[in-house]
């Protein structure tokens, strides 16, 4: 069940449903499977772990983007925020601060930072 294929599925998956416009619990919550998973297979610091990361803070900011809310949405920029903030410390630890994932991630932060600025 931890097996790394497992994790890419749920990943895959996930990403498939965000596209369809589903941002239930399902969707969620294979986000948070795939990252389990990552870290069970290479630790909290892994590229993979980064990655799954990354992609639960895109969940929560493309959820944020769909709320009529001010405190709904704040609460999700805020999730999405910390999301990449862990990204970004594991990309700047096994990479170096200029590689090309690591100023990606920066990006997806400095895009949640101007949202919130406005909320």
């Amino acid at each position: 069940p931890d097996h790394s294929k497992v994790g890419l599925g749920a990943q895959l998956l996930a990403i498939n449903l965000k596209k369809q416009g589903k941002f239930g619990d399902e969707t969620k919550e294979l986000l948070e499977r795939s990252l389990a998973i990552c870290v069970v297979n290479e630790g909290p610091d892994g590229a993979n772990t980064a990655t799954a990361t990354i992609n639960i803070g895109q969940f929560y900011y493309e959820l944020a983007i769909t709320q009529s809310i001010v405190g709904r949405k704040r609460t999700q920029l805020l999730l999405a925020k910390s999301s990449f903030e862990e990204a970004i410390r594991i990309a700047t630890k096994i990479y170096s601060p200029t590689h090309p994932n690591r100023v990606g991630f920066a990006s997806l932060l400095s895009g949640v930072l101007c949202e919130l600025s406005t909320v």
